[in-house]
């Protein structure tokens, strides 16, 4: 488990010391309330399924791209769409 990036999403600034790779080696020092381990593990879990779901999205559009690209003649417009759309897959993956 990631605790440092997942304490970063959970409690952005939030101030501690790790240890070690471990829950029981987190020594919390901010004013608010110190995550329990199953936080840690539902946030990690909803991570883990935010970016499966936003692959498949990429999937699915990268394959309407080929769809659209395949059954039309591009105008001005569709060029325009293509490179929209390039430009948004292209953003979405540097997030990931």
């Amino acid at each position: 488990m990631d605790i440092p990036m997942i304490l970063e999403k959970i409690r952005p600034g939030a101030q501690y010391t790790l240890g070690g790779d471990t829950y029981d080696t987190l020594e919390w020092k901010d004013s608010t309330e110190k995550p329990t381990e199953a936080e840690l593990v539902a946030a990690e879990s909803g991570a883990k399924i935010v970016k499966a779901a936003k692959i498949e999205m990429l999937r699915l559009e990268a394959l309407e791209t080929s769809r659209r690209i395949a059954e039309a003649t591009l105008t001005d417009e569709g060029r325009t769409w293509l490179q929209a759309n390039r430009d948004l897959i292209a953003a979405e993956r540097e997030k990931l």
